[in-house]
């Protein structure tokens, strides 16, 4: 079967424009969309290896959907003037990759999209539907596959029909029925009121059709929903032709999008001039693999090679030719060589490479330094012979009072985590002055702050994933299982990387007013948070121990109460056989005066919400209360022994600057913030939590409606400062 790749272009560039915000060209026009475009479209290219394959984008005049509801899309704000200069650059880079681009007059992409779905599959074609759109679930069938842009170097995806109906509960055919229920808010399309994702897929499943939930609906459901479906019914389906995708357009014959070869040497210009270096070079392996190829195998853009010569996988397009800028520290000489380097420089990035994320209990493999742009030393640690100082000293050994200089400025990407795995190793690094990932989080909260996010948004480079050198899976390995050669590269680039990102980091600190803030508040909490880390919080194993018993004997109390009132034995832990038991042999839906609950294709629901609409049945309540106590089993007494550090007998959980927008503090492995507190049970686990030793004590404090009070403040609202000048209960 003949393969045809369909891209939603206009869908692909939007997704790119909000992912690289900041990023321009040589001349300073903006590119950040431009450059996540052209690599999500190499991708796809390289993922979805295609007889033929075209890119379909929307047209900018009125659609058959504007006729149909004139306030279709009256949400949308007007295109940003930034990514409207880019869609030009973006066709024109489409063209030079020999690929056709298809746009229609009245229609979207996403129309073009399904109509090539449907005459492909009738020309006995497999569809691969390069996109994310849910509107897209509607046209997937046997032969049509939607794949959705993969984030990162996460694997491809193809969802074929068992997919959607597993992802949205219903199968593709009433996909379009599921959303003039659920409506679309980005669209401005109404849906049923009352009628979210979850009930939408309850009641299709149920009546089988959106017009049998409109006619039967209202007289089978109660309350609210009932009066929704009476009063609101010709809104669901006034929805239904404007979120049904349009596949009778004329686009032309699978066979007539094969394309052209690409334009190698255009390719290489437009790459220059816009700037697009980590482009460039993924284009150049892309030829050279091609060219490479026989004849038959580069016919035309993203066509299959043959089995003998394989096209190269998204990861290994990432690898980088070696930079003669990084240099592996081999002797003593080079060793000396370096710490004068760095005492010399005012300043230097600095990275290490462990055998785990856990800090404490990582071991080195290895440190890199960077202190001019292009220039990086990686100092391996497992090396045979490791390079030593001129005295024998160790490596760690003979850097150590260049890293203990507070005078000596030193930058890192979440660079916590460094001071973490250096002070057990004996240094304690002082003199750090600007953390990337913490910087990033204050200049733009929502996004992602990994190296690999700045390192695309800020220097328009893509970095050498780490799963390249680790693996997945099974087959993972430790960082000092690599080659070292492979290592030094990797870490000199992100020692390199975080060097080159601070003055242009520096630069939105003061752009958005958040440098005293950086400087003066979030720099120094690092090195608190690093020692409040290392502290650690001990944890009492044997009041541990009294709550597994405690926990325990309850469960398997509740779980007897369960089987007594069921009159026989089964799986607690079985969904399948609860449902079972409770809607086949008890019926305990007809004993509650209730319809019994929708099926899955597994069997009855028996999740918490679906149970708690039976509350008040003994056998329910035995049940969830079982759930509840194995809950806190497994979630908290259990995995809280599991954290317990076998060198300090103290949990040392992770608290992180760079996650909760607020700029509020959070905390994971474990995360100590969620232990209940509200339960008897709960506060039992807390009790486990103790002082460090006799004669110390814990002490609770709060801010005390911090943010109410600062509402009040600079709102000046006279009623809200009078309470809280008068102590009243604000929430009374």
């Amino acid at each position: 079967m003949k393969r045809l790749l369909v891209v939603d272009g206009t869908a692909l560039a939007f997704r790119a424009f909000f992912a690289i915000r900041g990023l321009t060209d040589p001349q300073g026009r903006p590119s950040g969309a431009l450059h996540g475009f052209g690599h999500s479209l190499l991708r796809a290219l390289l993922d979805h290896k295609s007889d033929a394959s075209t890119v379909a984008w929307d047209t900018a005049e009125p659609t058959f959907r504007h006729e149909l509801a004139k306030d279709y899309k009256a949400n949308r704000e007007d295109l940003d003037q930034d990514l409207e200069r880019q869609f030009p650059w973006m066709q024109e880079l489409v063209e030079l990759l020999g690929l056709p681009s298809l746009k229609r007059p009245g229609f979207e992409a996403d129309d073009i999209l399904a109509s090539l779905a449907r005459s492909g599959r009738e020309a006995g074609w497999e569809v691969r539907l390069f996109s994310s759109d849910k509107d897209l679930a509607q046209c997937v069938g046997p032969s049509v596959m939607q794949c959705p842009p993969p984030k990162g170097d996460a694997p491809p995806e193809q969802l074929g029909p068992a997919e959607i109906e597993e992802k949205f509960g219903v199968p593709p055919r009433l996909m379009a029925e599921w959303q003039a229920l659920v409506g679309d808010s980005t669209d401005n399309v109404k849906g049923m009121p009352g009628v979210g994702p979850k009930k939408a897929t309850v009641l299709l499943q149920k009546y089988g059709s959106l017009e049998a939930v409109l006619t039967r609906g209202p007289s089978e459901e109660k309350g609210k929903l009932a009066e929704s479906l009476t009063e609101h019914a010709n809104m669901a389906r006034a929805a239904l032709p404007i979120v049904t995708m349009r596949d009778d357009l004329d686009c032309g014959a699978p066979d007539s999008l094969g394309g052209s070869e690409p334009d190698w040497d255009g390719l290489t210009r437009f790459c220059e001039e816009h700037g697009l270096n980590s482009l460039g070079r993924r284009l150049k392996e892309w030829r050279a693999q091609r060219e490479g190829a026989t004849s038959a195998d580069s016919a035309a853009p993203g066509s299959a090679p043959s089995p003998a010569s394989p096209a190269p996988s998204v990861d290994a397009l990432h690898r980088r030719a070696r930079r003669p800028g990084f240099r592996l520290v081999r002797t003593a000489e080079d060793l000396v060589t370096l710490r004068e380097r760095l005492e010399q420089s005012g300043g230097f990035a600095f990275d290490t490479e462990t055998t785990s994320v856990d800090p404490l209990r990582a071991r080195l493999v290895g440190m890199s330094f960077a202190v001019q742009a292009g220039e990086a030393d990686y100092v391996a640690l497992n090396l045979d012979p490791p390079a030593c100082g001129p005295g024998g000293e160790t490596a760690v050994e003979y850097l150590r009072p260049v890293l203990e200089d507070g005078s000596v400025p030193k930058r890192g990407q979440n660079a916590k985590y460094d001071l973490h795995v250096m002070r057990r190793h004996g240094v304690e690094v002082r003199g750090l002055d600007f953390d990337t990932m913490v910087a990033h989080f204050l200049v733009a909260p929502g996004a992602a702050h990994n190296l690999d996010a700045l390192s695309q948004q800020y220097l328009g480079e893509e970095k050498i994933p780490t799963s390249e050198l680790l693996g997945r899976g099974r087959d993972q390995r430790t960082m000092d299982q690599v080659p070292v050669e492979e290592v030094c590269e990797y870490a000199c680039e992100d020692a390199d990387a975080v060097l080159r990102i601070v003055p242009l980091l520096r630069a939105d600190l003061e752009q958005c007013g958040a440098e005293k803030l950086f400087t003066e508040v979030e720099m120094p909490l690092v090195e608190v948070l690093r020692r409040m880390e290392s502290e650690g919080i001990r944890v009492d194993r044997a009041r541990l121990a009294v709550c597994r018993e405690r926990f325990r004997d309850r469960a398997e109390a509740l779980q007897a109460q369960v089987h007594a009132l069921a009159g026989e034995a089964f799986n607690l832990a079985s969904p399948k056989q609860i449902g079972e038991v409770f809607f086949e042999r008890m019926k305990i839906h007809e004993r509650a005066g209730r319809k019994p609950p929708p099926k899955s294709k597994t069997g009855w629901r028996t999740d918490a919400s679906t149970l708690e609409l039976f509350e008040g049945e003994p056998v329910v309540d035995a049940l969830l209360g079982w759930r509840s106590m194995t809950k806190l089993l497994s979630t908290y007494v259990d995995a809280l022994e599991a954290w317990i550090h076998p060198d300090t007998g103290r949990i040392h959980t992770s608290y992180n600057q760079a996650v909760a927008a607020t700029g509020r503090l959070s905390s994971s492995d474990p995360n100590l913030q969620n232990i209940p507190a509200r339960t008897e049970e709960g506060r039992e686990i807390r009790r486990a939590f103790v002082p460090r030793e006799a004669g110390w004590e814990l002490l609770s404090a709060d801010y005390s409606q911090i943010e109410l009070r600062l509402v009040a403040h600079l709102a000046e609202d006279p009623a809200l400062c009078a309470a809280f000048r008068d102590g009243a209960d604000v929430h009374v």
